[in-house]
């Protein structure tokens, strides 16, 4: 089993890298943190 973080960035959904959206489309499992930071 392998483990990625992807960051977020800015929070803008567009901003998400290639590599990143690769790995969520073909993950089994995805935890999401939600955000860390306050709003």
């Amino acid at each position: 089993m392998k483990v990625y973080f992807i960051g977020a960035g800015p929070g803008d959904p567009e901003l998400i890298t290639v590599r990143g959206l690769r790995l969520i489309e073909r993950c089994h499992v995805c935890l999401y943190a939600g955000s860390l930071v306050p709003v």
